[in-house]
């Protein structure tokens, strides 16, 4: 590689790595999001009723319809050893709607005698793809009742077999149940002449959505009789099937913007490096120009020497940049999940896009500079003279003042190349900055570092819970359910919040979320909790507290007094129900039974037995409730040990229909700091691409600029001043140009922070200014500031050192 041609070399290195590494990241991201949704959701629409086979297969007829298919709702009961297994069913056409699944290794069942299993089965029964297994079908029997097939595994239950079968084992899939459940997940294909729900796949699932009567009415026709079909609400949501056109293509205008606006900025870095290496070149093309090469020659051969220098270090930049998010993704898929679908897959399509997109910056960075020098004339050419500065003379009394008017556009831009950089760096602090926002106002520390949930359809609380509490070392401890509410905004506010703003900043937030009532939570504690909460068996309390800013985090947050003289609160439930609250009592403080809520969130805080009385004594559906929450504090926090004793001991005391879940220590803090740390890493990255890409561009602007003034430098010279003074003469103007450069930076900073503000509902302008990374940007600033500084002096001198006639030759 020729060394003249090093930072060209390394800027473009630079480019392909960062837009390999931006656009195989939202690729990727897109595409692991597509088919986690996908898997989850395989079929587009189902019929409530079953049907036969051959309804089902009638149904293939509808418009629209790619695919129809049938599944059993149902699940049924197995055992291999000692290991119990949910099995499901699904057809042929059912099976085939899975365009991506959770499937690790093998196939699926395609006929009665295979089955597909949990990979957690699978290991602890040790088999393998390929062998047959002899599985147990029956029920689970505790005390005389049949136990749901993917309720928790109960001690003391038992399994009654009603018949044996050897299936061959095609495949092994994620496990899709609760590890705490030690329930496998089956799968195997019904039998016949079974009837099932059918499930439909779409040719087009948007059109299809919005043609639902259409639809409904033709599958009418074809069964003969009417039948409700019923959308995935998912899938609804994915393709925003019920938004408009302009919602839609939003996505897809940002997606070309960002694109634009990468080829812009690298067309506006790397421009100034193929000015210095055209102008480099200058007198070999003006030999060229003087034995008949055409303008158009001379700048044809420019921009395919100019293409031929990028191909080794595009494509080196290329293969780094996906190395690069390939293991970011691995690192992300550790932390994160072990989702199958966090990875990166080389897409040839898209590798080269990103290749077209880099060469396409190339050819527009050349444009301009194989342009001028393609137009030099040939004798100024051959003698190395070139004026590239297009704008005319102008005049004054005083010489440095009139060097510096003549000088404008070099100095301009040299002003502006700088705050680019700077500019760009800001912005990623700016997202920095919202990324650490948002960690710290959805996170909230309530002292506790074990936190258990018990999903019972009993209105009691779990004995077991008495048992853990007992059983762990503590200093604190309570429990509590909570319920959803809507809460009527029919009440008045306090003086203090209405002078506080907290009305108009409520009707502001409601008219934002197009809601007309608040959101509410009815939350039971134990009895011990509630009184030392203040109140009294029976009573409910509420929470009469509101934050002034609704964008501060809960625990800074400024509070005042919300409701104004509450005594009676109307409220609806999630089933449409609604009824009247009475409020016995107001608190201002939650002690130690601090949660984290939104802003303006209704609290109401009473007792077990008051809370079952207020929704019900009936039991609730399944996992329709909320579970039973227990918290603790421990000093002793062993995690194998405690995870241990938790899991033990619910498992002992589990009845049927229950299930539970736990965490301990501060797992969701430790993955959330993880995150944010990646997240950090990415920005620290991106900001020293462009810190690089800002010194090569700065070295090659300054080289332009100061070539552009040798010959004034040398007639400087001549004339008796000083080397010295005009050293520092031209140094002053220059970190002059450098200050008017950071002023832009912050001034635009500010104006995007302002702007950003104005179009989000999830912060203002005061948080940004409070969030924003200054110590960051002052040393990236002053990184980029002083590195210019120190090109400037070092290419002045060399220019200082020349003799004089070389200097005014511009040899």
């Amino acid at each position: 590689m020729n060394k003249k041609n090093f930072p060209i070399f390394i800027s473009l290195l630079i480019m392909s790595v960062f837009i390999t590494f931006i656009f195989y990241q939202g690729y990727s991201n897109i595409n692991s999001n597509k088919k986690l949704v996908l898997s989850d959701n395989y079929y587009h629409a189902e019929i409530g009723e079953k049907l036969t086979p051959e309804e089902i297969k009638k149904l293939n007829n509808v418009e629209n319809v790619v695919l129809a298919g049938g599944v059993l709702p149902e699940n049924t009961s197995a055992l291999i050893n000692e290991s119990r297994i949910a099995i499901s069913y699904e057809d042929q056409d059912a099976i085939n709607m899975h365009e991506f699944s959770y499937l690790l290794d093998g196939e699926f069942p395609k006929n009665t005698n295979e089955i597909l299993l949990s990979k957690d089965v699978c290991e602890k029964n040790d088999l393998k793809i390929g062998g047959n297994v002899e599985i147990s079908f029956g029920k689970r029997i505790i005390n005389g009742e049949e136990i749901n097939p993917i309720d928790s595994v109960i001690k003391n239950e038992t399994f009654k077999t009603e018949f044996t079968k050897s299936l061959k084992l095609v495949g092994i899939y994620e496990n899709q149940y609760n590890k705490n459940s030690k329930i496998a997940y089956g799968l195997m294909m019904p039998d016949v002449n079974m009837s099932l729900v059918p499930v439909l796949k779409f040719k087009d699932f948007v059109h299809a959505y919005k043609n639902s009567q259409s639809i409904e009415s033709n599958i009418d026709e074809v069964l003969g009789r009417t039948e409700s079909v019923r959308f995935n609400q998912s899938l609804v949501h994915y393709y925003s099937a019920d938004r408009d056109f302009t919602t839609k293509i939003a996505s897809k205008i940002v997606t070309i913007f960002i694109i634009l606006v990468t080829i812009i900025l690298f067309v506006f870095f790397i421009r100034n490096l193929f000015k210095v290496w055209a102008i480099k070149k200058i007198k070999e093309l003006s030999v060229y120009k003087s034995i008949g090469s055409t303008d158009f020659q001379i700048y044809k051969m420019l921009s395919k020497e100019a293409v031929f220098i990028s191909i080794i270090p595009i494509l080196i930049g290329h293969i780094i940049g996906f190395i690069g998010i390939f293991f970011l993704f691995k690192y992300i898929r550790g932390v994160d999940a072990p989702s199958i679908f966090i990875k990166v897959e080389f897409n040839s399509v898209l590798s080269v896009v990103i290749l077209a997109i880099s060469f396409i910056v190339v050819l527009l960075s050349i444009i301009s500079p194989a342009r001028q020098v393609s137009k030099i004339n040939i004798i100024d050419g051959i003698k190395g003279n070139i004026d590239y500065k297009e704008s005319k003379k102008r005049r004054s009394e005083n010489i440095w003042a009139e060097l510096s008017k003549n000088n404008r556009a070099n100095l301009k831009s040299q002003r502006y190349i700088s705050s680019i950089g700077i500019i760009i760096i800001s912005f990623f602090i700016v997202a920095l900055s919202i990324n650490s926002y948002f960690n710290d106002y959805y996170f909230y520390d309530d002292g506790y570092n074990i936190l258990v949930q018990y999903y019972s359809r009993k209105n009691q609380i779990p004995t077991v819970f008495e048992k853990i509490i007992n059983g762990v070392q503590n200093d604190k401890s309570y429990i509590s359910k909570k319920k959803y509410i809507s809460v009527k905004y029919d009440f008045d506010l306090s003086d203090e919040a209405i002078s506080n703003n907290v009305d108009k900043n409520l009707k502001r937030y409601l008219k934002s979320k197009e809601k007309e009532s608040l959101d509410g939570y009815v939350i039971a504690l134990d009895d011990d909790a509630f009184k030392k909460l203040g109140g009294e068996k029976g009573e409910i309390l509420l929470f009469n507290n509101v934050q002034t800013d609704m964008y501060e985090p809960n625990y800074k947050a400024k509070m005042v007094s919300y409701i104004d003289e509450p005594d009676e609160l109307s409220i609806k439930l999630y089933n449409g129900e609604e009824k009247k609250i009475h409020i016995d009592g107001i608190i201002s403080d939650r002690k130690d039974f601090e949660t984290y809520f939104r802003p303006y969130v209704i609290l109401i805080y009473t007792d077990f037995d008051e809370y079952f009385k207020l929704f019900g004594e009936k039991s609730e559906p399944r996992y329709e409730g909320s579970s039973f929450v227990l918290r603790l504090h421990t000093n002793d926090l062993n995690s194998k040990k405690l995870e241990s004793f938790i899991s033990e001991t619910i498992n002992e005391n589990l009845s049927k229909g229950e299930s539970y879940d736990y965490e301990i220590g501060m797992e969701i803090q430790e993955k959330q700091e993880k995150s944010s740390q990646l997240f950090k890493l990415i920005v620290l990255v991106i900001s020293a691409i462009i810190i690089i890409l800002n010194i090569t561009n700065a070295y090659s602007s300054i080289n332009l600029s100061l070539m552009s003034r040798e010959r004034e430098i040398g007639c400087l010279y001549s004339c008796g001043m000083d080397k010295k003074m005009i050293h520092t003469l031209l140094r002053k103007e220059f970190i002059v140009e450098e200050i008017k450069s950071f002023v832009i930076a912050v001034v635009t900073t500010f104006a995007f922070m302002f702007i950003l503000s104005a179009l989000s509902d999830e912060f203002n302008f005061k948080i940004l200014l409070k969030e924003y990374g200054y110590l960051e940007f002052l040393i990236s600033s002053v990184l980029v500031y002083v590195i210019n500084i120190f090109i400037y002096n070092i290419t002045l001198r060399k220019i200082l050192q020349k003799p004089i006639i070389e200097i005014i030759k511009e040899e």
